[in-house]
């Protein structure tokens, strides 16, 4: 367990390092108004991603856990023909977006494409870290990011295609790493064949019915400030937004390889109903974790940013720290998620999101008169700060009334 947990941390960390390259990269390739561009296409592919599989890839990890092999590809072929249905419809509905002129249809037709490659990467992922096939998973990823910084370097800086370029690059490297993944070692696709069984349907979607509502919950805590900020402010305050949650993301993917080094244990924990403590201590050790990853940032950052940021970028260095401490509280509860995601308490969960939304948007408007264009980012730490601690106390609630010992 130490070893793999160690091994995720590295990965991680090199992983979000070199995406925090590309970020200053691109920063110094793109004014904050086209970075804006940028954190709208972070808030369409947020949202169409989990659409594309009807927010359901959870399923993946715990039925490779709970399925024998043969089982578990009879789910596969029938998973993977449900995506098609739904990236089909999706698709019909951005051809009538395209019909009536909708604004951004660039930046939604992109995020479409680059939806379903990162669900497909994300249902393989969540299979090699259930099989512990941990030395595969960490080099798609690491090569995930190699490739991302230099489709920055060929679509933006040398063919000068501006904040389309970075999201044509994005769906680039998405390929590859699907291509290398089809060869190497995506088995479930390889023996992929067409199989529609309507029950089997009916249960993806009576599991992802309460998460896409739940979805709209995630979508307004993650997302809503920055249209907040785009309706009070102006759309160069949106591009130093959008450049902070970039850099947040180092901190995303940290949070991540974190949780899925330890989703097995606690998945295996609950399967057995014993270790409460356990999970207890990994939260702990967690939140001690990425909050001092976050400290040490920000100390980094605050005092050397200049060296590697675009004066434009320094500008908005506070904005850029509280949404960097937003993005470590982010990953806080996600511990304790597990245990609502194991039982499938859907509802719950959708409840606790909603809560959260209405907390964040009536402090991100309440706190502008005083903030100004940083009371966005303080209600969503906020907002992340009650998550954490709501689905604590949930999530103690569900293991004594599942006897977990």
């Amino acid at each position: 367990m130490l070893k793999s947990l160690s091994f995720y941390t590295m990965i991680s960390i090199i992983s979000a390092t070199l995406g925090f390259a590309s970020i200053l990269y691109l920063s110094n390739l793109l004014l904050p108004e086209d970075f804006a561009y940028i954190g709208i296409y972070g808030t369409v592919v947020y949202i169409l991603a989990p659409l594309v599989s009807f927010n359901t890839v959870g399923l993946v990890a715990i039925n490779i856990i709970d399925y024998e092999k043969d089982k578990y590809q009879i789910f596969i072929n029938n998973y993977l023909t449900f995506i098609i249905f739904t990236s089909l419809f999706l698709f019909i509905i951005g051809c009538i977006m395209y019909l009536l002129n909708i604004a951004y249809i660039q930046v939604i037709i992109m995020s479409y494409l680059i939806a379903i490659t990162l669900v497909l990467i994300t249902i393989h992922n969540s299979e090699l870290i259930q099989n512990k096939e941990i030395k595969l998973f960490g080099f798609y990823k690491i090569l995930l990011a190699i490739t991302n910084i230099l489709s920055i370097y060929l679509f933006v800086d040398l063919i000068d295609l501006s904040w389309i370029g970075r999201l044509i690059g994005l769906f680039a490297s998405n390929i590859i790493i699907l291509i290398l993944m089809y060869i190497i070692s995506y088995e479930s696709i390889h023996k992929y064949h067409f199989s529609f069984e309507v029950n089997e349907y009916k249960k993806y979607l009576k599991y992802g019915f309460p998460l896409i509502v739940g979805l709209g919950a995630s979508w307004m805590i993650t997302q809503m400030d920055k249209y907040i900020v785009l309706y009070y402010f102006t759309m160069k305050d949106l591009g130093y937004y959008s450049f902070g949650y970039t850099i947040g993301m180092s901190f995303v993917i940290i949070n991540q390889s974190l949780v899925n080094a330890i989703s097995p244990k606690i998945y295996k924990i609950l399967k057995d109903g014993i270790g409460k403590k356990i999970i207890y201590k990994y939260s702990l050790y967690y939140n001690i974790f990425i909050i001092a990853v976050v400290l040490l940032a920000i100390l980094l950052i605050k005092n050397f940013g200049y060296l590697v940021l675009n004066l434009e970028y320094m500008n908005s260095i506070n904005i850029i720290i509280l949404i960097m401490i937003a993005s470590a509280l982010d990953g806080m509860y996600r511990v304790y998620g597990l245990v609502i995601n194991y039982y499938k308490e859907n509802t719950l969960r959708t409840k606790i999101d909603y809560f959260i939304v209405v907390i964040n948007i009536l402090f991100s408007i309440l706190l502008i008169p005083y903030y100004h264009v940083l009371a966005p980012a303080i209600g969503t730490i906020i907002a992340y700060f009650l998550g954490f601690l709501i689905s604590k106390y949930y999530a103690q609630k569900i293991l004594v009334k599942k006897g977990v010992r």
